[in-house]
């Protein structure tokens, strides 16, 4: 029983090192780098998150967002593009969050992520 929980352990330190090895999070740490050298774009790139993510939350809450709120995202989304920094930096990250969403939806199919939940309960 423990060599089979050292196995689970240890495929999941595996997945760890791949995802820290992973190209795209490389990619995104360069940029990332490089983007903190421009004042300007860094700044621009924080606005946008920060609205991007207050409006998100608005709606999770189901609160309404304002056309002046969604058009103000839409400037600060399109001054970021403008830079191909901004822009490749926003496609990676989302790259990025698609490939932390798959492992979680594939380790939360499975038995033991269900047996998890039923003991919450």
């Amino acid at each position: 029983m423990e060599d089979s929980a050292s196995d689970v352990v240890r495929s999941a330190e595996n997945l760890a090192a791949a995802l820290n090895e992973c190209p795209e999070l490389k990619k995104l740490l360069l940029l990332r780098e490089k983007i903190a050298a421009n004042p300007e774009l860094e700044g621009k790139l924080r606005q946008f998150k920060r609205a991007s993510f207050n409006i998100e939350s608005k709606r999770a809450q189901g609160d309404a967002v304002s056309f002046e709120e969604e058009q103000a995202v839409g400037r600060l989304y399109a001054d970021v593009l403008f830079n191909e920094d901004g822009r490749v930096c926003l496609e990676t990250e989302d790259r990025i969050f698609d490939i932390l969403r798959k492992v979680y939806e594939i380790i939360s199919d499975t038995e033991f992520a269900r047996i998890q939940e039923e003991t919450r309960v």
